[in-house]
This record gives C-alpha cells, sequence and structure tokens, in this order.
C-alpha cells in the first residue's frame, strides 16, 4: 500500500524508501500485468474474428465463384443475345423466301382458276362425257354380273 506521511511530521530513512518503492513497484507491476494479460485476451478475441470473418469471406467468394458457373456476365450475355438476334433475323430471312414463294403458287393458282373459269362453256359438254363414261361402266358391270350367273 502506499504511504502517504507528511513529510514535516517524519523523515524519511533508507528502509523506508526502500520499502516504499518496493511497494510502488509491486503495485505497477500488478497493474502491467493486468494490462498486458488483457491486451492478451483481446488480441486472442479479435485474432479469432479475424479468421471467422476470413472463413466466412472464403465462403462468400466461393458462392460468387459458383454463381459466375451459373449466371453468364455482362459480356457474355450481350454475345449470347446478339447471337439470338443474328439467328432470329436469319429465321425471318427465311420465312420471307419461303412467302414469297408461296406469293408466286399462289398466283400461279390464280392464273389456273382463270383459265378454268373461261373455260367454263365447255363444262355442259365434259358433263355429257362423264355421264356417258358413267353409263357404259354400269352397263359393263351389269352385264359381267349377268353372265357369271348364266
Amino acid at each position: 500500500m502506499i504511504c502517504a506521511k507528511n513529510e514535516m511530521e517524519s523523515r524519511w530513512t533508507l528502509d523506508s524508501l526502500h520499502e516504499h518503492f518496493e511497494e510502488l513497484l509491486r503495485f505497477f507491476e500488478a497493474r502491467m500485468t493486468e494490462r498486458f494479460e488483457t491486451q492478451f485476451r483481446a488480441n486472442d478475441a479479435l485474432t479469432k474474428l479475424i479468421m471467422d470473418s476470413r472463413s466466412d469471406a472464403s465462403e462468400w467468394q466461393g458462392a460468387i465463384r459458383d454463381m459466375r458457373g451459373i449466371y453468364l456476365g455482362r459480356e457474355e450475355w450481350s454475345a449470347a443475345h446478339q447471337q439470338v438476334l443474328e439467328r432470329h433475323a436469319a429465321d425471318v430471312r427465311m420465312l420471307e423466301v419461303r412467302m414469297d414463294g408461296m406469293d408466286s403458287e399462289r398466283n400461279k393458282i390464280k392464273t389456273d382458276v382463270t383459265r378454268l373459269e373461261s373455260r367454263v362453256g365447255y363444262l355442259p359438254v365434259g358433263l355429257v362425257v362423264a355421264g356417258i363414261s358413267l353409263l357404259i361402266g354400269i352397263l359393263t358391270a351389269v352385264g359381267q354380273l349377268l353372265h357369271v350367273y348364266h
């Protein structure tokens, strides 16, 4: 314990000064030991916290690497999007060519229909020929049936 001595009342002796300084040294040594132990505990806690945050950061970086494998980056997405647009443009051009072909076929059919409509005057003759052909076919079939039963 630190002795508070009144300078007027007492005199310091060599032994009392030695004892007083020894007491001060023990007091400061205890305080410094306590301070160092507290710093070591804080340092250990901080080291553990840093290691935990490093492992968390490693997990986070691993998750980001995994996501990079799943999702496309901006440049890759732009390139893929451009390819899709080019494929669609090629498909549209192919469909336009096919539509042009279909238009020409439709025009041919219109021409044929126009030609057939101009021949409508020959239609009764065609019906007469078809009717005669049908009558001949029926008579032939009946004749063969009669021939078979005779």
